[in-house]
């Protein structure tokens, strides 16, 4: 159906697939991932055959769910780990390209980035976001979120979620305004 409406790509449903969220659930981070990229494939498939374009699947990866040293316990290091599983069993799985989305810190996000990167040269498209004070969580502004992540490799570089659009135009305008890369 998202493909019907016009969608270039989907996200698989791997919001929360990382091992921290997923401990003892009896099934594998690379069994998940893997699982959701086929069938998300086989929709796009499908829906490629029936409308004649291209249509593509994009490994969904969201923030692991613990909060970062030094406000929380997770290490730089164990993050990379964590989120180097998922776009290794992402990438060898068949995906697209990979969507880093809905995190709430930048930080965390670098994280996310760095193992993305070490892992595949798949297109990678990154989003956070702000609470109503036009800050994210962890208080970082929108132009010093551009800086300090557009330089690392992704693609594209958004905003979603949390707020609406009257709230997060505002704060996208302000993206637009300093960041180099697609918005």
């Amino acid at each position: 159906s998202y493909y019907e409406a016009g969608s270039d790509f989907v996200s698989t449903n791997t919001f929360g697939a990382n091992a921290f969220k997923m401990e003892g659930c009896g099934y594998t981070v690379e069994e998940i991932v893997s699982q959701a990229v086929a069938v998300a494939k086989e929709a796009a498939d499908e829906a490629r055959a029936a409308l004649g374009r291209p249509c593509y699947v994009a490994l969904d990866i969201a923030p692991i769910g613990r909060l970062m040293e030094p406000a929380g316990d997770m290490t730089f290091e164990e993050a990379v780990q964590l989120f180097r599983q998922q776009a290794e069993a992402g990438a060898a799985a068949g995906a697209d390209l990979v969507v880093c989305e809905t995190f709430t810190d930048i930080y965390e996000m670098k994280a996310a980035v760095i193992a993305v990167r070490e892992t595949t040269d798949l297109p990678l498209f990154c989003s956070v976001t702000f609470q109503e004070d036009g800050k994210m969580l962890m208080g970082t502004d929108p132009e010093t979120m551009v800086y300090y992540l557009q330089d690392l490799g992704m693609d594209a570089l958004g905003v979603n979620c949390s707020l609406g659009p009257a709230q997060m135009l505002p704060i996208a305008q302000r993206v637009l305004n300093v960041c180099k890369l697609p918005v």
